[in-house]
C-alpha cells in the first residue's frame, strides 16, 4: 500500500484521473451488462471490455 501511495505522487493527475475514469466507467457498465444478460438483451459486446480493460478499467 505504501508503494502504491508512492507511485501516485510520481504520476501526472491525467493519468490518475484517466484510471480513476476508466475504472468508474467499468464499474458501471456491470449492472447494464447483467440487467441485459438477465432480460434476455443485447450485452455488452467482449470487445467493449476489453478495450475498458486496456485503457485502464
Amino acid at each position: 500500500m505504501r508503494c502504491a501511495a508512492g507511485l501516485l505522487h510520481k504520476l501526472p493527475v491525467e493519468v490518475v484521473f484517466a484510471y480513476v475514469a476508466m475504472s468508474v466507467v467499468a464499474i458501471a457498465l456491470y449492472p447494464f451488462d447483467k440487467a441485459a444478460a438477465e432480460r434476455g438483451r443485447r450485452r455488452t459486446p467482449e470487445n467493449t471490455w476489453h478495450m475498458v480493460a486496456l485503457l485502464g478499467g
